[in-house]
């Protein structure tokens, strides 16, 4: 007599979690990978990160140092991502760009580990792009030029949502939802002499730094905390402004001898948003 087994989605959770705690980084991705449920229900313990380490366009793969198991590892990149530029990554995506001029640039969601390609809507879609978004440097990436910050909302491309923040024309967001055709332009929200710092998703709301321009002002001046709704097609994005005005930063830089300054300058620092899991 065969006896019946539950199917292999249908697990106790304690047995799944146990299975989970036991795989390094790599693995861990690829079994959030083969099933929603296991991602969203399971009780996890942290791990160390990754380490991305410089890219070679070259290069016909990534490298990461695996901080946890103190080791170098080698992914390859598809045809289609090798040259390109990667730069910053949130809940497991890595935001690659192609392209060697604004005509032709294309911005994708990158998974190192399934090799998951997932376009996003040209920035060409940005009323004025062309003139709002000027600055170029030889040998750059164009987008290295544009964007100062992008995050995502979930592991779930199907259901993120992308925010991104600019260099030349900081007083705007831009948000989108992978593989539509146009970016969302949110502006006017901010204060006369604000611009967006450090950008974070939590729990489906989008945390925003808003940050002065004059670093000489009070913070007691500063405006209060703001949150407004965005409308995303079918989705609404609360979006929650976090004034903060850093005083500023006076550096001193000493000679090897430390017999005599050899500099004094007044410098800023700003604030980021740090997801804290406990």
């Amino acid at each position: 007599m065969m006896t019946a087994h539950a199917p292999w989605n249908q697990l106790p959770i304690d047995i799944l979690s146990s299975i989970f705690e036991r795989l390094d980084l790599e693995d861990r991705i690829r079994f959030d990978l083969v099933y929603k449920q296991w991602r969203t229900n399971l009780k996890r313990t942290p791990q160390l990160p990754w380490l991305m380490l410089p890219y070679d366009p070259s290069s016909q793969y990534l490298s990461f140092f695996d901080m946890y198991e103190g080791k170098v590892r080698k992914l390859d990149l598809p045809r289609s991502a090798q040259g390109g530029w990667f730069f910053g990554c949130s809940k497991v995506w890595i935001f690659l760009a192609t392209g060697t001029n604004v005509d032709n640039l294309r911005i994708f969601l990158f998974d190192s580990i399934s090799r998951a390609q997932i376009p996003l809507p040209p920035l060409s879609t940005i009323s004025s792009f062309e003139e709002n978004f000027t600055a170029r440097r030889s040998g750059w990436n164009p987008a290295a030029c544009i964007i100062s910050g992008v995050e995502v909302s979930s592991f779930d491309a199907s259901q993120c949502i992308v925010a991104t923040t600019f260099y030349d024309n900081n007083k705007i967001l831009a948000l989108c939802k992978p593989q539509e055709d146009r970016w969302i332009i949110v502006e006017g929200l901010l204060p006369d002499g604000y611009f967006y710092g450090n950008l974070s998703f939590f729990d489906g709301e989008l945390y925003a730094c808003m940050l002065c321009e004059d670093r000489e002002i009070n913070n007691n001046q500063a405006p209060n905390s703001q949150t407004h709704f965005i409308t995303l097609e079918n989705h609404r994005v609360n979006l929650k402004l976090i004034s903060s005005t850093p005083p500023p930063t006076y550096l001193f830089f000493a000679a090897v001898d430390d017999k005599k300054i050899l500099y004094h300058k007044d410098c800023s620092r700003w604030p980021y948003l740090v997801e804290a899991n406990g």
